[in-house]
């Protein structure tokens, strides 16, 4: 009798990376065209909305960076 093959751990967590990868494009894209309409219930000015895009933007490149820096840290200090 063979060993029974075994099965990566990472394959089972394709469909929820892919979700997470897809969430901030998503995100940025349904809040976007909606912005101006934002801007002129709350009073505020163009700057404003700019402001928000770009520390909206600024935000998820941290969380990619914090997450895939973790990421490498958890991989080179787990057991072989």
């Amino acid at each position: 009798m063979s060993a029974p093959a075994r099965r990566s751990p990472a394959r089972g967590l394709t469909a929820p990376i892919a979700a997470l990868t897809a969430l901030p494009a998503l995100s940025v894209d349904m809040s976007l065209p909606a912005l101006p309409q934002l801007a002129d219930g709350f009073g505020d000015g163009a700057g404003d909305v700019r402001l928000t895009i770009m520390f909206g933007g600024g935000a998820l490149a941290c969380g990619v960076g914090i997450l895939g820096f973790a990421a490498v840290v958890r991989r080179r200090s787990a057991p072989a």
